[in-house]
């Protein structure tokens, strides 16, 4: 940058504010020592000076709430606060003892607010020493039971990621977005702000000064946050010391109910609604917190001033991304107490990085995934299906509100979206900037208690009922006594009998379903229901066998309340051809209870009366011959009315012998003719294992800690491998046989062992037959081997990356940093630049083509573990230059903020940032030339907006 530009910079900047002269000589130091990064550098001033310290308003209840914030020195911590803010004439301080050190040069104070009116806004500021924060203002939360009036709630979560810093551009969007629907300050239009996990992404404490508290700064003054465990805050802060050092959770109680960790879950009560956290994450998914959840449901099911129940956790009840990775303990547990008590109307969590929604299906109760801001995750980028109880799923930013009217008693939830992964980056407002959404609403939806369900409806079908396929169910037109209420969903039901004890079809439709998107450029989602009549319903050819049946329909409207089933009408199939013939059960391992029922479902089977299902031990063989054995318990396939069943479920009751393992087999015709593959099952306790630690040295020994083990005989073993192998085909690497109580810890010998990814599993009976849960573990060092396709790039040039011997994570990537950056670590230069999953996630050896085009510099790649920082393999280095020309030209500041424009050229994309210390830069936008081949440049600008309560002084740049 050559000299007459600097001082003509110098020299806006000097007409722009002349009392910042130490900030223009950073200015001018910064445009020396950033070279070809830092194109140009423009103040933007506002009055005020810059406060040293930010508060974060947490556990408010209707007459206090606690002020905490960080200072880099001294324990004494004082909040002024009053009715006004010229006029914050009472005081509050708290012992040196509530200021905890957490680290070096990191106090955390804490000050609880007592003796408050409800419902009351109140202006305060805090103190440390002879620094104090700016003023700011608070409302307490409304007397518990109220009943009238609007209560707000600010959803939002997984920030996680320090830099690109989205979760502050989402939070910013949110506030501005909100200011300007209600047209008055936040704080005077929303309650509270919940978050569902992931608040930092290592667990590290500068990430927790940087990542959430520093980005949540621009609300947390104004409304109180509460936070929930994530799986990320237990990284490296496996104890979670961090997390409860900074949150006053075992302050929050609902009807007396005290949680027995409340650092990792909590209820509390807000109005008449009654929130409950829970830990989806750590070893707490146990009866002990499942107790709790259901005293807090009960409870509030008895409380007159309680109409909502809300739940929180990370990990979702069921997603259509990554498919498997949610929380079978919250799905499977949980939600059954949540969704029984009437008062339940949302469950939502993160840790996935979109949006979506949906209903479980037989209560009415929504569950929604709220983690917008992190990782990208978008289509195509993991195992995906589309599911019955999920209506939209959206790769988009996004965040929520929840608009509870209390005089009604209706919840009301808008969920907005900032854009997409793959739209550019976030929050873009430039008017040059194509298919970026700007707080646009993509979903709403409500439940009000207390409204009429819909009525029945009716089903058409042939008299006499005998139909050959395909052939289409004809539902009655949607009618409801609830004003307001259409159709959002319907059930047809296919089943052997006018009771429906069994079901053969259970088809639910919603009338959207937003699931994949439109793809490039534009990444539009689709609604795959746009033009389905989903009031019609069709069995298509081969869709069931020849027999009798009956079918039924129920609707559903956007209260998510069901109708009563329409009238069973009956039909027969004729001309029809069977399916496979196939033969599942409910569980691989039943506990030893008396007696084990085993639910066994079977389709397409021959049709006969004596076809049966029966259970055996593992190697007896069935039969009446020399060597067989009569089955442990048998039963003939269903039949009603005079009909024979060739799909249908039966219940097999016995008292099954614990720490033994069965097979159930579909035979024919009263004989042993098997017409399904065997599906085989344990009965007995389920283990755990735990390793002490996630890696080991090379030639070390490693502790493997088992309990609730069956022990059988002393032939139970626990057996390692290496990531990629099966067991029962190569030889463990080593094992040892349990002992015959049912916990303890075993020591394994790794001498000899060469470095590498390894689990281990619980194998019963001197088998194969693997139980309870797997646990991963390292040995040595260095262990992934990368390598890269070329080390000197050129602008926009693709390249490849391959590794080796990988963990074979889920979410193993390969991330690019620049050459001196820290991964994970707190500078700006150590953020992720750029990654890419392998084509088949948890790839244990995989190459990855990278064709983004990345800016000029010097990087360095390696293989990562599981969406962290911890690197696999080594690092391969690399470098990338452009030698394009880049030259801009400063442009003024006004009254209304300032003006950027430059000559962009075509296809090239362009950064602006922004800074209020030349040292942390923050993105705001992507511009992209455009133009055609004949006139490549095109003018590109951006106005950057003047905000004198948030800014004291902010700069800008363009780098390419």
């Amino acid at each position: 940058m050559n000299i007459r530009f600097q001082k003509l910079l110098f020299d806006k900047l000097r007409k722009a504010s002349r009392s910042m002269a130490t900030t223009l000589t950073q200015v001018t130091k910064s445009l020396h020592t950033q070279g070809s990064k830092a194109l140009f550098a423009l103040a933007l001033m506002a009055a005020g000076s810059v406060q040293a310290q930010t508060p974060y308003l947490q556990c408010a209840t209707p007459t206090s709430i606690w002020v905490t914030w960080q200072t880099t020195a001294g324990t004494d911590s004082t909040v002024y606060y009053g009715s006004s803010a010229g006029s914050l004439t009472n005081t509050a301080t708290a012992p040196a003892a509530n200021t905890k050190s957490l680290a070096t040069n990191y106090l955390w104070h804490s000050v609880n607010l007592t003796g408050l009116t409800p419902d009351t806004f109140y202006y305060y500021k805090v103190q440390t020493g002879a620094t104090a924060s700016a003023t700011y203002r608070f409302r307490t939360q409304p007397a518990y039971g109220t009943h009238t009036g609007h209560y707000r709630v600010l959803v939002a979560g997984d920030n996680q990621i320090q830099s690109p810093t989205r979760w502050r551009s989402l939070m910013t969007a949110a506030r501005t977005k909100l200011e300007a629907l209600y047209g008055v300050p936040l704080e005077q239009c929303v309650n509270l702000l919940v978050t569902d996990g992931d608040q930092v992404d290592n667990g590290t404490i500068a990430e927790y000064q940087n990542t959430h508290f520093g980005m949540v700064n621009v609300v947390a003054p104004n409304i109180p946050v509460q936070t929930s465990i994530g799986n990320h805050e237990g990284y490296t802060d496996t104890s979670y010391t961090l997390y409860s050092g900074h949150f006053r959770y075992d302050s929050m109680t609902y009807g007396g109910i005290t949680s027995p960790k409340p650092w990792l879950y909590y209820a509390y009560q807000v109005a008449n609604i009654v929130f409950i956290h829970m830990d989806s994450e750590s070893a707490e998914t146990n009866s002990t917190q499942q107790n709790w959840v259901q005293s807090v449901v009960n409870a509030a099911n008895a409380d007159a001033n309680v109409d909502f129940i809300v739940s929180v956790q990370h990990r979702p009840y069921t997603v259509e991304l990554y498919v498997g990775d949610t929380s079978p303990w919250i799905h499977d547990t949980i939600m059954p107490i949540l969704a029984a008590s009437p008062k339940s109307v949302l469950n939502f969590a993160g840790h996935h990085h979109m949006y979506a929604r949906g209903q479980t299906k037989n209560y009415p109760i929504y569950h929604m995934i709220a983690g917008g801001s992190a990782w990208d995750e978008y289509w195509g980028q993991s195992t995906q299906q589309d599911m019955d109880d999920v209506q939209t799923t959206i790769c988009n930013w996004t965040w929520q509100l929840l608009d509870f009217d209390l005089d009604a008693r209706k919840m009301t939830v808008t969920s907005y979206s900032e854009g997409g992964p793959l739209l550019g980056p976030a929050y873009s407002t430039s008017k040059n900037t194509v298919g970026f959404y700007t707080s646009k609403l993509v979903d709403t939806f409500h439940r009000q208690l207390g409204i009429a369900v819909p009525n029945a409806p009716s089903l058409t079908v042939s008299a006499p009922g005998t139909i050959s396929l395909p052939y289409t169910f004809h539902s009655t037109d949607f009618s409801t006594p609830a004003a307001g209420e259409t159709l959002n969903t319907t059930e047809f039901q296919v089943s052997t009998n006018s009771a429906f004890t069994t079901v053969t079809k259970d088809v639910v439709r919603d009338v959207e379903n937003y699931y994949l998107d439109t793809g490039s450029p534009n990444y539009v989602p689709v609604n795959q229901n746009l033009n389905v009549n989903i009031k019609d319903y069709t069995i298509p050819t081969g869709g069931l066998p020849n027999g009798s049946y009956y079918a039924r329909v129920r609707h559903r409207d956007t209260n998510v309340a069901w109708s009563p089933w329409s009238a069973a009408v009956p039909f027969t199939i004729s001309g029809s051809v069977a399916g496979t013939t196939s033969l599942a059960i409910d569980k691989s391992i039943y506990a030893p209870t008396n007696p084990v029922v085993v639910t066994a479902n079977y389709k397409f089977g021959p049709g006969l009366a004596t076809d049966w299902v029966g259970i055996y031990k593992k190697g007896q063989t069935p039969g009446t011959g020399t060597g067989t054995v009569a089955s442990t318990v048998w039963s003939y396939v269903n039949t009603t009315g005079g009909n024979t069943l060739s799909t249908g479920t039966l219940s097999l009751s016995k008292n099954l012998t614990n720490k033994t393992e069965y097979f159930a087999a579909f035979f024919t015709n009263d004989g042993y003719t098997e017409v399904a593959p065997r599906v085989p099952f344990y009965v007995g306790l389920t283990p755990t294992l735990a390793v002490s630690q996630a890696a080991y040295p090379s030639g070390g020994t490693a502790s493997i800690t088992y309990s609730n083990a069956p022990g059988v005989n002393g032939s139970d073993w626990i057996g390692c491998y290496k990531v990629g192998q099966a067991p029962g085909g190569p030889a463990s690497t080593v094992w040892h046989y349990l002992s015959t109580g049912a916990a303890g810890t075993m020591t394994f010998d790794f001498t000899g062992l060469p470095d590498g990814y390894y689990f281990a599993n619980y194998f019963v009976n001197g088998g194969y037959t693997t139980i309870g849960n797997t646990v991963a573990f390292a040995v040595g060092s260095n262990i992934s081997t990368a390598t890269i396709s070329k080390n000197a790039l050129a602008y926009g040039e693709a390249f490849s990356v391959t590794y080796s011997n990988g963990p074979g994570n889920l979410k193993d990537y390969i991330g690019v940093f620049f050459a001196n950056a820290t991964p994970g670590g707190p500078a700006p230069g150590d953020k992720l630049q750029y990654y890419i999953y392998p084509d088949t996630l948890g790839s244990a050896n995989a190459t990855v083509n990278i064709t983004t085009p990345l800016p000029s510099g010097s990087y360095k790649a390696a293989l990562l573990i599981n969406d962290s920082y911890s690197a696999a393999s080594n690092y391969v280095t690399f470098t990338i230059s452009d030698p394009r020309p880049f030259v801009v030209q400063p442009t003024p500041v006004t009254s209304n903020g300032l003006h950027l424009s430059w000559p962009g050229q075509m296809g090239v994309t362009y950064v602006v940032e922004t800074s209020t210390d030349l040292v942390t830069w923050e993105p705001v936008t992507n511009l992209t030339g455009a133009g055609t081949s004949g006139s490549p440049t095109s003018t590109l600008e951006y106005d950057a907006p003047v905000n004198a309560s948030v800014d004291s002084h902010r700069f800008y740049r363009v780098s390419r």
